[in-house]
């Protein structure tokens, strides 16, 4: 209705999810269509529009874009648009007319055509956020965006989120496993207790019921309380192409985690055994340089831990006389 951004903002809201306090600023509200010509905003401005906002001069707000293309699954708009941050109350009238004439900026207008977008179907409403002044905030993934559906993953450093998504502040990672309520993290300080990631996963399971696909979300903790900022579909996991790792049998060799000089001798060992069978069986080695990348990828690995990367071994069995046969007992094998 109004966008990715402000919807996902209200459903959390409704759902009994903290979220700071916002309003959603309508593009009709401010920008009278019948006066508006071509991208001067300005000239089109309501009068007295932003007396109906009721904001607090002891308070600082985020001034967000929230376009109805935006955050969509063919059309992101990373970074198009401008976000203003710590906006004191007298000058928030202004960012949000600031954040609409972004939306005629010639970037977006780039953009626009390049992902063959129709301009005159495109509305600019916009999220007044109170800020929260985080002791630390951070980014959390309900799914690893690399392709582990079971893990989450959070990036966390200290102070606001901005700093964190801008790679402006230190940061640690989490990979919580959701299946065995397990974890691990990366980084110089350890800024997360198990309660805090048991609350951080809890979350996660809440936004995948509420929306329903994964999700990329803003948070940030102040004085021990979580607030949602804001959350957006994780769009690089697509389910068309997945790919199945497996560590049956492997895992009695590799338990556990796995240093990076082990997975390299177990990359190297993997390729060079299959590469030579295969060759033995297929003594084509035209055919056989058509699979090279089939070869380098027999085994998989995420977080440290070693998997059959089970798409590549049909293939590779697929060379052998008795396929459909030896495949069976492979597979009942497994």
């Amino acid at each position: 209705m109004y966008g990715t951004k402000a919807d996902n903002l209200i459903k959390l809201r409704d759902a009994g999810i903290r979220v700071p306090g916002f309003t959603v600023v309508r593009f009709e509200e401010v920008v009278d269509t019948d006066r508006l010509e071509g991208s001067d905003v300005r000239s089109a401005i309501k009068r007295e529009w932003e007396k109906k906002l009721g904001l607090s001069p002891s308070k600082v707000y985020a001034v967000r874009s929230s376009c109805n293309l935006e955050d969509g699954d063919a059309s992101s708009f990373a970074g198009q648009f401008d976000t203003f941050l710590n906006v004191k109350e007298k000058d928030v009238k202004e960012k949000v007319i600031s954040c609409i004439e972004s939306l005629y900026k010639d970037n977006v207008k780039s953009y626009m055509r390049k992902k063959g977008i129709d301009e005159s179907g495109v509305k600019m409403n916009v999220i007044v956020q109170e800020m929260v002044e985080a002791d630390k905030a951070g980014v959390l993934f309900t799914a690893n965006p690399c392709g582990l559906l079971n893990e989450n993953v959070v990036v966390i450093g200290r102070g606001s989120c901005e700093g964190v998504v801008s790679d402006r502040t230190e940061t640690t990672s989490y990979y919580y496993n959701k299946t065995d309520k397990v974890y691990y993290y990366e980084g110089r300080e350890d800024l997360l207790g198990e309660k805090e990631l048991e609350e951080l996963a809890l979350i996660s399971e809440k936004a995948m019921e509420l929306f329903g696909h994964y999700m990329d979300m803003e948070f940030a903790y102040k004085k021990g309380e979580l607030f949602l900022l804001q959350a957006r579909p994780i769009t690089t996991l697509k389910g068309d192409s997945p790919l199945i790792l497996d560590n049956s049998n492997i895992v009695e060799s590799y338990p556990g985690i796995s240093l990076p000089l082990t997975i390299s001798f177990v990359d190297l060992v993997y390729s060079g055994v299959f590469k030579g069978v295969s060759r033995r069986v297929l003594k084509n080695d035209k055919e056989l340089g058509k699979h090279e990348d089939v070869f380098k990828n027999m085994v998989g690995h995420a977080n440290g831990r070693v998997y059959y990367k089970i798409s590549n071994w049909y293939t590779v069995l697929k060379f052998l006389p008795f396929n459909k046969k030896i495949i069976p007992v492979w597979q009942e094998m497994l």
